[in-house]
C-alpha cells in the first residue's frame, strides 16, 4: 500500500495563490441585483411602526420587505422559534427589519437609510443567570406554539429552551462521605468567530418553485432542508452550491442568512439576489459562541479521589435556541471531563438572552466544559497541597471506565494517561526558577490540564463519496466535506490515494459542492470529516478495487478471489506474471475482435456511525457519542509585576490522534486552534451595554491574536497514535481539539504564577493588574 504519509500540497494552493479560488463574494452574474438589510440597533424592543414610503420610491429600487412578508415562514432547526425577519418585536441588536434590494449597493443604502422605523424599548436579559428569575423578561413570551423535534425539554412561561439532566450513581451519598467540599462558579463570555470572509449568498428562484442559492456555508445539505421545510417544498427543489470558505470555525455551520436571502429573492422570481455582510453584521447578525456560566461543587477524599461532582451549566443561548440545542447537551455529556467519577449530577440549561444566538464555535461546548472543570481540578489539587498532575492520574477515565454515559472506554479510545505524562515532562523541562532568578521583574508559572472531546452529531449524520476512474487509470474522487481552510480535501485525496493504492499524482479531488449532484455530506463540523468522509472514501475505494477485480476475472477467465490488486495491475495470486493493466479494466476490457467485457468503474461510498442513541430523558445516559479523542495540554507565561502584562511563553499539547493523515496540516490544526483559544483566554469578549447593544462589534475593538501576540510563543505539540476502529487507517477527528483546554491551562499557570484565582475570563493584564492589587491589600 502507499504510504499515507506521502508527502502532498495543499489541493487548493494553487488556486489560492494565483487568486483563482472563488470566494462567495468572487461568484457574480450579469444583472445579480444587491439586498442590504436594515437590523435593530436594540437588544429587546417592541415595533410600533415601519415607513417604508420614502425608500419604496427610489429609483432603482426593486423591492422592500418586512416581517409582514415572512409570517408565514419559520426557521426549524430543531425549535421553530425563529422567523426571517423580525415580526411585532426584535430580539436582539442585529437582527432583520427589513429588506432593501436594488440594481446596486449604493442605491440600495441610500433607501436603506430612507426607512423609518419606531420602537418601544422592553428591558433585555444578558445573562443566563438573571434570565432564569421567575420574575426575568420573557425573550419568548409563548414558547408552546413552536413546533419540536424530539428530546426537547422546555419551561413554559420562562427562559429555558432545552434543559438536559444527567444522573449517575448516588451524589448525595457521595457529597455525605467526602472530606471536603469544593464549589467554584466559572464564567467564559461571548466571542466572535472572527472568520475572515463574513457570510453571504446569492439566490435566484426559477418558476417559482425551484431555488439554487450559492452560499458560504459549512452545511449545505443542512440548509436545503432547512430551506425546503420553510417554502413546503421537495429537498431537490433546491440547490445549494458552496465553493471555498474563508473561514468557519462553527459559525458557517449553522442556517443564517440563507432563509432571509432566499425569502427576499422569492419576490422577484428569475432574478439574481446578493446579500453580503459587512464586518460589523457578522458580528452581530449571524452566530456568536460560548457564554456559559458554570457551577461545579465537587466531593473529595483527602487522599486525593473525586467521590462525587455537580455541574450546573446555564448557556446564555442568545435569542433564538435551535443552535444551541446540542451544544447544551454536548456540555452535559462531558460535563465532568475525563475523569473516572462514580457519582454525577449534571443540569446543563439553554436559556433565551437578548443577543444573537449562539452557534457552534470550535471546540463546541468543550472548551467551556474544560475551563471550569480543569480550574477546579487545579483549585482541588491546590487545596490538597497535591502535585496536579498525580491528583489527574489519580483520577482520570482509563480503559475499564464507565463514563457518564455509560460507555466503557477501551484502550482503542486512546492514551490519556501518555498525553498528561508527556506534557508533564515537557513543562518540567522548562526551568522556572532560573527564569524568575534571571527576571525578577516578572512571575512566571506554568499550568496544565488534561482533556477529552467526543464528537456531538444526529444520530443519522452520514458522509459519502464517488470514485470515478478515469481512461488512463487515474481516479477522480468527489467527497462529502467543505473545505474552509482545513485541508479536508487533501486529507480526502490521501486517504482515496492510500485505500486505492495508487500514487498521489493520479487521484484529483473535487472541491467545490452541489447539493444536486454531490455526494451527501451531514455538516462539516465537530471534527468528524476525516473519520467520517475518511470512511466513506475507503468504502468507495474498496468497492471500486473489488469491481475492477470483477473486470479482471472476465478477462482472465478465474474467479475474483484469486486475483490481486496492486494500484496498477490486477494479477493471479499464484502466477504474478499473468495479469493486466489497470487501466485497461477500468471502462471494460475491449477484446481484439472489439468485443467489451465488464463495466466502467464509478462506485459510491458511505458511512454512518452506528448504535447511536438519544440520551436517556431520565439519566441522560446513552451511546451518544460514537468515539473520543484524549489530550494534555500545558501553558508557561510571564506576568510583568508592576502592570500585569502576561505574555504566554509555552503552548504544548500532547494528543492521542489515532493516525495522522497528514502531519503538518495535523500540527497546523492543532497550533491554529491553541492560538485563537489564546484568544479566549487573554483578550476576546463580546462587551454589551445594558440595553443589550453589542459595544465592541469591530476588529478595532474587539481583539484577537495577531502574529505578533505569538511571536514570543514557542509551539509544541506531540501525536500519539493509538488507532481508532472506526477511523479511517485509525485516524481520529483533531481539528477542534487544540482549542479545549488552553483558556485552564493559562488560568492554572496564572495561579502558579502568582497564587491568583480568576474564574471568569478573559484573563486580561487587567484583571491580572487588580488581583495582585487586591492580594497585596489582603496581606497588609
Amino acid at each position: 500500500m502507499v504510504n499515507i504519509e506521502q508527502p502532498d500540497k495543499r489541493v487548493e494552493a494553487g488556486d489560492k495563490v494565483t487568486g483563482e479560488a472563488r470566494f462567495i463574494d468572487d461568484i457574480r452574474f450579469s444583472g445579480t441585483l444587491t439586498a442590504l438589510v436594515l437590523r435593530s440597533p436594540h437588544g429587546h424592543a417592541r415595533i410600533k411602526s415601519i415607513d417604508l414610503l420614502k425608500a419604496q420610491k427610489l429609483e432603482g429600487i426593486k423591492t422592500v420587505i418586512t416581517g409582514e412578508q415572512a409570517k408565514p415562514y419559520f426557521i426549524n432547526l430543531g425549535i421553530g422559534d425563529q422567523q426571517p425577519i423580525a415580526i411585532d418585536k426584535v430580539r436582539h441588536m442585529g437582527e432583520p427589519v427589513a429588506v432593501v434590494v436594488a440594481k446596486d449597493k449604493w442605491t440600495a443604502a441610500r433607501a436603506r437609510e430612507l426607512i423609518s422605523v419606531e420602537y418601544e424599548m422592553l428591558k433585555p436579559v444578558l445573562w443566563a443567570s438573571e434570565a432564569m428569575d421567575p420574575d426575568a423578561p420573557l425573550v419568548h413570551e409563548v414558547q408552546g406554539r413552536y413546533k419540536r423535534s424530539k428530546g426537547i425539554f422546555f419551561q413554559e412561561k420562562s427562559n429555558i429552551f432545552h434543559h438536559y439532566k444527567l444522573r449517575k450513581g448516588n451524589v448525595e451519598e457521595a457529597f455525605a462521605r467526602a472530606d471536603f467540599i469544593e464549589e467554584n462558579t466559572f464564567i467564559m463570555p461571548h466571542r466572535s468567530h472572527v472568520q475572515i470572509e463574513p457570510h453571504g449568498g446569492i439566490a435566484k428562484w426559477s418558476h417559482g418553485k425551484k431555488l439554487e442559492i450559492y452560499s458560504s456555508t459549512q452545511s449545505p445539505f443542512l440548509v436545503r432542508n432547512c430551506l425546503a421545510e420553510m417554502f413546503g417544498l421537495k429537498s431537490t427543489d433546491i440547490t445549494v452550491k458552496v465553493e471555498y470558505l474563508g473561514g468557519g470555525f462553527g459559525g458557517k455551520s449553522d442556517v443564517t442568512i440563507e432563509p432571509l436571502l432566499a425569502l427576499t429573492a422569492k419576490f422577484l422570481p428569475g432574478e439574481g439576489v446578493k446579500l453580503i455582510l459587512n464586518r460589523e453584521e457578522a458580528f452581530t447578525a449571524t452566530v456568536v459562541g460560548r457564554g456559559a456560566e458554570i457551577r461545579v461543587s465537587t466531593a473529595v477524599s483527602n487522599s486525593g479521589r473525586i467521590l462525587g461532582e455537580k455541574v450546573r451549566i446555564f448557556f446564555a443561548s442568545g435569542a433564538y435556541g435551535s443552535y444551541s440545542l446540542h451544544i447544551v447537551n454536548a456540555g452535559g455529556f462531558n460535563s465532568t471531563g475525563p475523569y473516572d467519577i462514580a457519582n454525577v449530577q449534571t443540569d446543563s440549561y439553554g436559556i433565551y438572552t437578548n443577543q444573537p444566538p449562539v452557534g457552534a464555535f470550535r471546540g463546541y461546548s468543550h472548551a467551556e466544559i474544560h475551563w471550569a472543570i480543569e480550574r477546579q481540578r487545579h483549585l482541588i489539587a491546590k487545596r490538597l497541597k497535591m502535585d496536579p498532575v498525580e491528583f489527574r492520574l489519580k483520577n482520570i477515565l482509563k480503559p475499564g471506565s464507565i463514563n457518564n454515559l455509560g460507555q466503557k472506554m477501551e484502550e482503542s479510545n486512546g492514551n490519556l494517561q501518555g498525553c498528561i505524562e508527556i506534557v508533564a515532562g515537557k513543562l518540567e523541562s522548562i526551568d522556572l526558577e532560573k527564569l524568575r532568578r534571571t527576571y525578577p521583574e516578572a512571575a512566571f508559572g506554568k499550568g496544565i490540564i488534561a482533556m477529552m472531546k467526543s464528537p456531538v452529531m444526529a444520530t443519522n449524520s452520514a458522509a459519502s463519496a464517488i470514485i470515478r476512474f478515469n481512461e488512463d487509470g487515474s481516479a477522480d474522487l468527489a467527497a462529502s466535506g467543505v473545505e474552509m481552510g482545513q485541508g479536508t480535501k487533501t486529507a480526502m485525496r490521501q486517504i482515496a490515494a492510500a485505500a486505492l493504492k495508487m500514487d498521489l499524482s493520479r487521484v484529483r479531488i473535487k472541491t467545490d459542492i452541489q447539493t444536486d449532484i454531490s455526494p451527501y455530506g451531514w455538516q462539516t463540523i465537530g471534527s468528524t470529516t476525516t473519520w467520517k468522509a475518511g470512511r466513506a472514501v475507503i468504502d468507495a475505494a474498496e468497492k471500486a478495487i473489488d469491481r475492477i477485480k470483477e473486470n479482471g476475472a472476465l478477462v482472465l477467465k478465474v474467479d475474483k478471489e484469486s486475483l490481486e490488486y496492486d494500484g496498477s495491475r490486477v494479477y493471479l495470486k499464484s502466477q504474478p506474471a499473468s495479469g493486466v493493466n489497470v487501466k485497461e479494466l477500468v471502462f471494460g476490457y475491449i477484446h481484439d475482435n472489439g468485443l467489451v467485457v465488464g463495466e466502467p468503474v464509478q462506485t459510491y461510498g458511505t458511512y454512518m456511525a452506528e448504535g447511536l442513541t438519544f440520551p436517556d430523558p431520565d439519566t441522560g445516559q446513552g451511546n451518544c457519542a460514537a468515539e473520543y479523542t484524549f489530550g494534555a495540554q500545558g501553558a508557561v507565561i510571564r506576568i510583568e509585576r508592576d502592570t500585569g502584562e502576561l505574555t504566554v511563553l509555552n503552548l504544548i499539547m500532547a494528543i492521542d490522534a489515532g493516525r495522522v493523515i497528514n502531519p503538518t496540516l495535523a500540527r497546523g490544526q492543532i497550533v491554529g486552534a491553541m492560538v485563537q483559544e489564546m484568544g479566549g483566554a487573554t483578550t476576546e469578549e463580546l462587551i454589551y451595554s445594558p440595553e443589550g447593544r453589542m459595544r465592541n462589534n469591530s476588529l478595532t475593538d474587539y481583539k484577537i491574536p495577531t502574529p505578533e501576540d505569538v511571536a514570543d510563543t514557542t509551539m509544541d505539540v506531540v501525536f500519539l497514535e493509538t488507532p481508532e476502529p472506526i477511523g479511517p487507517f485509525g485516524a481520529r477527528g483533531i481539528a477542534e481539539h487544540g482549542t479545549v483546554g488552553i483558556t485552564a491551562a493559562i488560568g492554572n499557570a496564572v495561579s502558579d504564577a502568582l497564587g491568583i484565582e480568576i474564574k471568569r475570563l478573559p484573563i486580561t493584564n487587567e484583571k491580572i493588574y487588580q488581583s495582585m492589587a487586591e492580594s497585596r491589600e489582603e496581606k497588609c
